[in-house]
């Protein structure tokens, strides 16, 4: 992001005028009670969107790496070691056979 200090004149008069279409812009949504309606709606859902990637993004931060071997539990609390299946052979594959 680029603070006050680095910005040029003309970034400076190019966001002044950004920001006073924005705030006129949330100026007539506010006076017109459909589109305010609307507005609310459209965030209330948006939160909730976000919220949902935010989970998501937690799971996979807290995601461990997996390799061959997995653990799991059986139910009784203590875990199992389980290895991974391996792939069953197509015989119709050329390379099978080489």
């Amino acid at each position: 992001m680029v603070t006050k200090a680095q910005m040029t004149k003309q970034e400076k008069e190019w966001r002044a005028k950004d920001d006073a279409r924005t705030l006129a812009t949330a100026e007539v949504v506010r006076n017109d009670p459909t589109r305010l309606s609307a507005a609310k709606v459209a965030a209330k859902q948006m939160a909730e969107d976000e919220k949902e990637e935010a989970r998501a993004m937690t799971r996979v931060a807290n995601m461990r790496r997996t390799n061959t071997l997995s653990s799991s539990s059986d139910g009784d609390g203590e875990k199992k070691s389980k290895r991974a299946k391996p792939k069953p052979k197509n015989p119709h594959n050329v390379f099978n056979k080489i």
